[in-house]
């Protein structure tokens, strides 16, 4: 294999690394909305509960559901397709590649018969800027502000939880 074909490996590597980060935090900002929802019915339904409205198995059915929304968003949010190589174009901007990535990835799929000189040097001029990509700094993954809604709910599901109604 040549260095070239190497290269081209290596780009491609980095480039799904920058994919995942994309999904990854595409997925945290999703499921952290999804869990403030399923928070929220969850605090509803464990005051229902509380006050003698809902039944215990109404209950427990309604919390597995809100957990399996959570889930489920969180599952959804990840596999949502992603724009053809986002990674390799997230690397360039960032690194202010000029689609160097993204357009060596694209000749390096044709086959060696089709390619003209020209891509083939643009496939080398990207292999000799491999060294300088870092996924983790092209696209950063933060907690999405909505974990700090997700705490205070939790919060209050905690106080409801704990909270008893005495019958006399």
């Amino acid at each position: 294999m040549s260095s070239s074909a190497t290269g081209v490996e290596r780009i491609r590597a980095l480039a799904q690394q920058a994919e995942r980060r994309i999904r990854l935090g595409r997925a945290l900002r999703v499921g952290a909305r999804a869990l403030c929802a399923a928070l929220v019915v969850a605090i509803v339904a464990v005051a229902l509960r509380k006050i003698g409205v809902l039944g215990e198995t109404v209950a427990r059915v309604i919390l597995a559901l809100a957990a399996a929304g959570v889930a489920a968003a969180w599952g959804v949010a990840w596999s949502w397709r992603l724009p053809e190589q986002a990674g390799a174009r997230a690397l360039d901007r960032f690194h202010g590649l000029h689609d160097r990535f993204a357009s060596a990835l694209a000749f390096a799929a044709r086959p060696a018969g089709e390619r003209s000189a020209f891509m083939d040097a643009a496939i080398e001029d990207a292999v000799a800027s491999v060294a300088v990509a870092q996924p983790r700094a092209a696209v950063p993954v933060a907690l999405p502000r909505a974990v700090g809604g997700a705490a205070a709910l939790a919060g209050v599901l905690t106080a409801v939880m704990l909270f008893e109604v005495r019958h006399h």
